[in-house]
């Protein structure tokens, strides 16, 4: 019931591997599904990974304090998940690098996310960055922080976007134009996904440029949830689930990295993907394979294509 979606380089794994994360999983969906959790609970994981980080950062050299928390913005638990899903494949590549074998890979089922997803996949990061405890001589056997009165899923997604930057400190690769177009192409599916399954003819082109950079990408990322945004208002049968959210976009002047841009496309692809669960889409997500040789103009023009389908959808009503 949840979506671990990992940047697979990547090998097979053995049964065996397999049948311990299953059972792991399964116990800890066992715990979490008879107490709802809050996102009280999903925050003190997130705290904990950052601090299982810090001790990495500081066994390796680094400064050993996690970076601060960004601005605390409007979100929701399936936009949480997927910066608890990027977290955990920060966590693969780190085992990979360091010769350790990947864990288990658990897609999302269609569903509407609740916080004890997040934390199914939170229990599952921590549980694969503790067993780095060996490779970087430090230990990673202390307790959990305490968990808090109350928290917003904003908080949550916070801390997490601070781990993460902090994973990549550690070795997990930059973020770069390919990661964001593998997000892009799964934002496309699904907006055609969504077309297909009403029976939706497409008509017109969009433009096809040559050339890009991350702030026009970025551009077309906010253009589609907007889009998306006004679909979801125009009529209840398109209206997403706790509305439309916009992601953190940088300070006008603050250069655009493809960083930026892959927050944007997550924030897109998790409300793409939770409206066309809405309109009966019944098949988990599955993201395409890592890319290579991608550039923003590829970002670009495969956002450009997935609008055509989100306004094809406002044009048949």
């Amino acid at each position: 019931m949840l979506f671990f979606d990992v940047f697979s380089t990547r090998k097979k794994i053995s049964l065996a591997n397999i049948s311990r994360a299953a059972v792991s999983v399964i116990a800890m969906l066992c715990v979490t599904s008879v107490n709802a959790a809050s996102p009280a609970d999903a925050f003190q994981r997130a705290e904990y990974l950052g601090q299982i980080v810090e001790r990495l950062l500081h066994s390796d050299l680094h400064e050993g304090k996690l970076s601060p928390d960004p601005a605390i913005l409007p979100n929701r638990p399936r936009h949480v998940l997927r910066l608890a899903s990027y977290a955990y494949e920060n966590v693969q590549f780190l085992r990979t690098l360091n010769g350790l074998p990947e864990d288990k890979t658990i897609n999302t089922h269609a569903k509407e996310v609740k916080p004890d997803d997040v934390i199914l996949l939170l229990d599952a990061a921590i549980k694969s960055a503790k067993e780095l405890a060996v490779i970087y001589r430090t230990n990673l056997d202390f307790p959990k922080p305490a968990v808090a009165d109350k928290k917003s899923p904003g908080e949550v997604l916070a801390r997490l976007r601070a781990v993460n930057k902090d994973l990549i400190k550690l070795g997990s690769p930059k973020t770069l134009p390919n990661d964001v177009y593998r997000i892009a192409l799964g934002i496309n599916a699904q907006a055609k996904a969504m077309t297909s399954l009403r029976g939706i003819d497409v008509a017109g082109n969009y433009e096809h440029v040559k050339k890009a950079n991350p702030a026009d990408a970025l551009q077309e990322a906010t253009n589609l949830i907007s889009d998306l945004e006004k679909l979801s208002q125009s009529n209840e049968t398109f209206s997403l689930p706790n509305g439309v959210t916009k992601p953190p976009i940088p300070k006008e002047g603050t250069p655009v990295t493809p960083a930026n841009v892959l927050l944007a496309t997550q924030f897109a692809l998790a409300d793409v993907y939770s409206l066309n669960v809405k309109l009966g889409y019944d098949k988990d997500l599955i993201l395409p394979p890592v890319q290579a040789g991608r550039n923003p103009a590829d970002v670009k023009n495969i956002l450009a294509e997935a609008r055509l389908h989100i306004n094809a959808l406002s044009a048949s009503k």
